[in-house]
This record gives C-alpha cells, sequence and structure tokens, in this order.
C-alpha cells in the first residue's frame, strides 16, 4: 500500500534513462481553476502549505496537476521573479542552462537545459505573458527531450495586494521519459501523478523562496518523533467538496527546513461512510484492489488495534513490514510502525471519515508521513539538493491508497465500475 520505494526507482529510471526516442508532439490543453472555484477559501490551509489539485480521466489517465501557494509578496514582486529568465538558473536548481532565444512582443521563446545524471534534457518553450496575471506556456517544437507538455501560471492579489496565491497548473507526460516509466504505469498509474505534483511542489516553493527574499538555508530542525495533525482543525472540510469534485486534494506542509512534516490526501467518495469504513477494514482483501500489495496478513487483533504484516511487490526486491492499525469506529483508524524490524521504520498514518450533508458520500482523508529517506542511499544523496522529492513522493502513495479505497467503496455502493 506504501509506494514509495517503487516511486523512487521509477524516478531514478526517470532521471537516468537519458534522452527519450523521439516522438510525436501532442497539444495539451490546461483548464485554468482561478475563475471557477473561490481560491479565498483555502488560505486557512494555503497559510500552512502548498496545495495540489490532481484532476484525472475516468481512465484513471492523469488529466492535470495543479499546485496552489501563498506567497507574502506582492504579485508585482512575484511576476518579476517569473519573467527574471536571466537569472532562472539561480532560481531553480536543476536548471543548468537557460538562454533566450528571443522576446517578441509578450512572447519570450527560452531554450532550457535541464540538469540530470546520466544525460541532460534539453527543450525549448514559449511564454505568453498576459501582463503581471498569467503565463501560458507551450513547447516551441518537437525537437526536443520533452515532447509533450503545457504550463501555466496565475496571480491572484491577496490581503489589499501584500500578498499573492501563485496557481500553477501543468501535465508532462512521463510516460515518454523510458520504458521503464511505460511499464511501471500499466500497473502504477498514479506514479505519473506523483511525479508531476512533485515537479510542480518544487518549482512553486523556489518561486515563493525568491519572491520572499529567503536566501540563506534554513537550520536544520531534525524530528525526533511523527505527530500528524488533523486537517479537521484548520477547515471544515465539508467546504472543500467543490474542489473535491474535481479531483484529488492533497495538503503539503513543510518543517522550516524544508524537510516535509506531512502529507494530507482527500477524495470525495460516492459512497456512505460505513460502506469506506467497511473497506477501509478488510485488511484481508487488500491484495484484491490495492495495486502492488503482494501480501496482507492480519497477525493479530487486539481489542482495537489490528496488527497487519505487508508485503510490497516493488521492483528488484519486496517492501515488508508490520503496522499496527488502531480503529476508532466509524470514522477514524490512527496506524504506525508496530516495529523496526522491517524495511520501513518510520511511519505514521491516519485515515478519517466525514460524511457529506446528505450522507449518501464520504470526504476521505489520509494523513501521513514516511521518510523516504530509508528507502535507499541513493535516495539520501538525492534529498540533500532535491528536498521536495520527499514531498511528491509521500502525496503520490497517499493518493496511490486513497483512490483504491475510493474505487472499492463506489463499487460496492454500485456507483462505479
Amino acid at each position: 500500500m506504501r509506494l514509495q520505494t517503487i516511486l523512487f526507482a521509477v524516478l531514478s529510471a526517470l532521471l537516468l534513462s537519458g534522452r527519450p526516442a523521439a516522438a510525436r508532439q501532442r497539444e495539451v490543453k490546461l483548464d485554468s481553476i482561478v475563475n471557477s472555484i473561490d481560491l479565498g477559501m483555502l488560505e486557512p490551509l494555503l497559510k500552512t502549505g502548498e496545495i495540489s489539485l490532481v484532476e484525472s480521466y475516468r481512465s484513471g489517465r492523469l488529466r492535470q496537476v495543479t499546485i496552489i501557494g501563498l506567497i507574502n509578496a506582492a504579485p508585482d514582486k512575484v511576476w518579476q521573479v517569473l519573467t527574471d529568465y536571466n537569472h532562472y538558473t539561480r532560481i531553480f536548481q536543476s536548471l543548468a542552462n537557460l538562454e533566450i532565444v528571443r522576446q517578441d512582443g509578450n512572447d519570450a521563446v527560452l531554450a532550457y537545459e535541464l540538469e540530470v545524471p546520466g544525460s541532460n534534457l534539453e527543450y525549448t518553450l514559449v511564454h505568453h505573458h498576459t501582463p503581471r496575471r498569467r503565463i501560458d506556456i507551450r513547447l516551441a517544437d518537437d525537437e526536443g527531450d520533452i515532447q509533450t507538455g503545457a504550463w501555466l501560471w496565475e496571480l491572484v492579489s491577496r490581503a489589499g495586494g501584500k500578498q499573492t496565491i501563485v496557481v500553477y497548473t501543468l501535465y508532462t507526460d512521463v510516460r515518454e521519459s523510458s520504458w521503464v516509466i511505460r511499464r511501471v504505469l500499466k500497473t502504477s498509474p498514479s506514479i505519473e501523478q506523483g511525479l508531476n505534483v512533485a515537479a510542480g511542489l518544487v518549482t512553486v516553493r523556489a518561486v515563493k523562496k525568491r519572491a520572499e527574499g529567503s536566501s540563506s538555508a534554513p537550520a536544520q530542525t531534525g524530528r525526533k518523533s511523527i505527530e500528524l495533525r488533523s486537517i479537521s482543525n484548520l477547515i471544515d472540510v465539508g467546504k472543500l467538496t467543490p474542489f473535491l469534485a474535481r479531483g484529488d486534494l492533497a495538503l503539503v506542509e513543510s518543517l522550516p527546513d524544508d524537510k516535509l512534516k506531512q502529507a494530507t490526501v482527500m477524495a470525495l467518495v460516492e459512497a456512505p461512510p460505513a460502506t469506506v469504513w467497511g473497506v477501509l477494514t478488510d485488511y484481508e482483501h487488500y491484495t484484491d484492489f490495492i495495486p502492488n500489495v503482494a501480501e496482507a496478513n492480519v497477525v493479530k487483533r487486539e481489542g482495537r488495534d489490528v496488527v497487519v504484516a505487508y508485503e510490497i511487490e516493488v521492483p528488484g526486491s519486496n517492501v515488508e513490514y508490520t503496522r499496527r492499525d488502531r480503529l476508532f469506529p466509524p470514522d477514524r483508524i490512527e496506524a504506525w510502525l508496530d516495529d523496526d524490524e522491517g524495511d520501513i521504520t518510520r511511519g505514521a498514518w491516519r485515515w478519517q471519515l466525514v460524511s457529506t450533508a446528505t450522507g449518501s458520500r464520504t470526504i476521505l482523508i489520509l494523513t501521513l508521513y514516511y521518510d523516504v529517506a530509508e528507502s535507499s542511499w541513493v535516495m539520501r544523496q538525492f534529498l540533500k539538493s532535491n528536498p521536495t522529492t520527499e514531498h511528491g513522493l509521500n502525496v503520490a502513495s497517499g493518493q496511490v491508497a486513497v483512490e483504491a479505497m475510493k474505487k472499492r467503496a463506489e463499487k460496492l455502493a454500485g456507483k462505479g465500475s
């Protein structure tokens, strides 16, 4: 059920695969959420972290990812950062080089070289400016290493012009990266969501840091314990229904040193809470409906506690660990690792169920933190320069679990296939 190890294997393949084979360029149309949803409603959450909205097609394939962040700077300052192409290599750590090919009116044609292990990626983008409001970005040609993608920046003024809600919508077809990615996506389609979310978070946080003038590296805080905070303490979850009707929502909270504090993934399930609860606690059948769960054996039941031994299918060597779930019927489960002998030793999870007004639908919430640095020495080295990757992997892992529970519950309720 926890797919961070798979995700890192895919991420490594993505970075080490070199230049992808040539493909026909496909047009991507992004759908702005700025004019259709009240972003001000999200401010209580944005004060604690970034929000991602993941929208998918009925087939499960990714449609687009939207990252929303609150920046303590005026829109003019944020716009200056977004259009300061001469200093992009200072703003974005993984950008090896940026050449301004030409600027013509509201269009800027930029040649990118993205630094990755093995062989850098090169591609050319057209940035179309709607001054101080939005930037539409598309591929300039089909000669680069990225063949399918689109990106959109939008700025919304808040607090009398002293703050800016930045909305970054994107889609990149990661299947084009390598055959390894295509193969893994057949069984784990949410990995595509995870990689797009990770890329979006890295980008938004870099712009926020630059606009707010946070130039010095924050002190290392360390983390002695894992204490998860309920999102219900921040906002009336029912108010998020308009967002959840579009797709899965995630709140990503960070520590002062930019390391992940916790991720919260939410989905609207077309089934009553009792049905969803039955799916969450049907441990013996997890292998039937959760991707990559090879084994889920109930070791023992002690009062409210259920101890389950998991084996997760990953490339190379499967991951094994034992988790203890404490049940608080009918709407909450607290979970943690039962021992330190498994392949995962630092993690915590919380499931929450919130009934909608009619009682026929459920807002399913999973809050989690998993230390992805435990995956391997390579991951630890990678996180030193790319700490936000941990954020994306936790979100993707949470979404895999939430989507599996959602589909199972809706099927049982006669609302899904």
